[in-house]
């Protein structure tokens, strides 16, 4: 990695350690994409607690990619858009 990026994804590990609610916007996570991968894997292994909201059509597909990488202690909740997140009634979810 160019030495110059380094500070934005330190920055990014720090923000992504600290909040405990992560919402992910029309990303696949794709198999491929190895770094990211173990961008987010590392991280979520360090967390006692998260939950991941996925907005995407296909969120459900995904949603089981992103359980491969986290912890048992990680909710992923699908949506297939911004509606039916707002739709939805935050109670029902487990608050990290």
């Amino acid at each position: 990695m160019p030495r110059e990026f380094s500070q934005i994804w330190t920055e990014a590990r720090r923000s992504l350690l600290e909040t405990p609610r992560w919402i992910v916007c029309r990303y696949s996570l794709p198999h491929y994409d190895i770094a990211m991968r173990r961008f987010f894997a590392g991280i979520l292994s360090k967390k006692r607690q998260a939950l991941i909201v996925l907005l995407d059509p296909d969120s459900a597909a995904l949603a089981e990619r992103w359980r491969e990488l986290s912890p048992k202690c990680t909710h992923v909740q699908p949506f297939p858009g911004l509606p039916q997140a707002f739709d939805h009634d935050w109670r029902t979810v487990g608050r990290p």
